[in-house]
């Protein structure tokens, strides 16, 4: 009776451990199924868009991951079935206002690639990943983080002598813009041109070949900040000579001096590039230098803002025994051969001197000027309806350089405003409690400064 019982268990439990793997198999079959469906679904279109998530044309941070580009986007999708070709045409079109000429697309399996050359390794139809690659021999990064940015450079420099734009913009509009830069391309190619024995030359160009011949020039990619549209956008693509050595060097960045031979750049300027140390700091910040140099070029642009403003109110004010205002000089992105990115600005020739460091102490040794200054610090307080301040005054005489802005708060809606120098409340309050109005304050009809 006993062996009966036990042979019956046994069946139970074999039947048991049958019906689970068969449930286990039929669980299996619908899953095959779906996949089967999804992919067979796959391939057609039914609305007449697509969702893209465009992505940066190469890896960045330790992950190895292709940056996000701005959001997702519907792009337009004319044809009904789904194929690699026709997403990059629909994608292409789509984008062309935004990234110019001279790229061609590329769909990618997701944030970690790789690339897609069917539509059966999309692992999600419903999300296209893309990035736009420059037609060139070598990648372009486009990353995409927060920066920190650079302070005191204590050098003769730079600047192209050009008014600044008017307009009003406040700490909470600036903050650093992602927008995607557009990339220039080269329209001539010297691959093809032939090296051609000439008929003859001159006497003076015979001795030449005995001597040093001119450095070999260095093409870069420049990019501009337009403040009244907040947007970034390609500039120009310039050949400079650029010296090997710095001649100069502040806390984060080595000033290189450069030369454009020919065009509307011909002349002298100044490149500023990352340290080493620097760029192994940004990147444990997970930040780039893309980036940092942006901020850099906008915090420029809201101190050339506020010279101007500073300019029209002493002309307003019919101040005619005033004298000179100052300027803060256009400056701009540059992108190296080498893939760094830099700021570029004209250089200028001079005495360099410090009137207000970052932390809104006033170091300047000349009274008008050092007094000038102050006012000027003082106006751009009231201008942002002090919320912000400009600090670092300094520059050759009334030519300013390398500006930071001092905001009330260092953070809003979790984003760091503006540059490293940013000392925020400490340096607003440290100018405060010690400014006296001056005449140049009152004269601009300046209200007091209280603490």
């Amino acid at each position: 009776m006993n062996d009966m019982a036990g042979r019956g268990d046994h069946d139970h439990n074999k039947w048991h451990a049958f019906a689970k793997k068969m449930a286990v198999k039929r669980d299996m079959n619908k899953k095959r199924k779906s996949l089967k469906d999804f992919r067979r679904d796959r391939t057609s279109v039914e609305n007449d868009f697509i969702t893209v998530q465009r992505l940066s044309a190469s890896v960045a941070g330790k992950a190895q991951k292709f940056c996000r580009v701005g959001p997702r986007e519907f792009v337009p999708y004319k044809k009904t079935d789904l194929t690699i070709e026709g997403i990059k045409e629909a994608c292409n079109e789509h984008f062309k206002t935004k990234i110019g000429t001279g790229f061609f697309s590329d769909v990618l399996a997701g944030e970690q690639g790789p690339s897609c050359n069917s539509i059966s390794q999309i692992p999600n139809p419903n999300l296209i990943h893309i990035r736009f690659l420059p037609v060139r021999s070598y990648p372009i990064d486009y990353n995409c983080a927060g920066v920190q940015s650079d302070k005191n450079y204590d050098y003769s420099l730079h600047h192209k002598n050009k008014r600044a734009k008017q307009s009003v913009a406040t700490a909470h509009e600036l903050y650093l813009s992602s927008e995607p830069l557009h990339k220039p391309t080269l329209v001539h190619s010297h691959l093809a041109i032939k090296n051609e024995i000439p008929k003859s030359i001159s006497i003076s160009q015979m001795l030449q070949l005995g001597k040093n011949i001119s450095k070999e020039e260095t093409t870069v990619n420049l990019f501009t900040f337009d403040i009244h549209v907040q947007s970034w956008s390609s500039k120009e693509v310039v050949k400079l000579s650029v010296d090997e050595q710095p001649f100069a060097e502040g806390g984060f960045r080595k000033a290189y001096k450069a030369v454009a031979s020919c065009g509307k750049f011909k002349g002298q300027w100044v490149i500023k590039k990352y340290k080493t140390d620097t760029l192994e700091c940004i990147k444990q910040l997970g930040q780039t230098p893309e980036l940092q140099a942006k901020r850099c070029v906008q915090m420029n642009c809201l101190a050339q803002h506020f010279a101007a403003m500073f300019e029209r109110s002493v002309q307003e004010n019919e101040l005619n025994s005033f004298g000179s205002t100052f300027k803060y000089n256009e400056v701009f992105m540059c992108e190296l051969p080498s893939k760094e990115f830099a700021t570029i600005e004209k250089y200028i020739h001079g005495n360099f001197e410090k009137h207000i460091n970052n932390t809104g102490t006033v170091t300047g040794n000349q009274a008008i000027i050092s007094q000038k200054a102050s006012a000027f610090v003082h106006f751009s307080c009231e201008k942002s309806q002090r919320r912000l301040m400009v600090v670092d005054i300094q520059g050759c005489n009334y030519q300013l350089m390398d500006p930071e802005i001092a905001t009330t708060t260092l953070k809003e809606d979790d984003k760091y405003l503006f540059c490293a120098g940013n000392l925020a409340s400490f340096a607003i309050e440290n100018f405060t409690r010690n400014h006296k109005c001056n005449g140049f304050c009152k004269g601009l009809n300046l209200p007091e400064l209280e603490s």
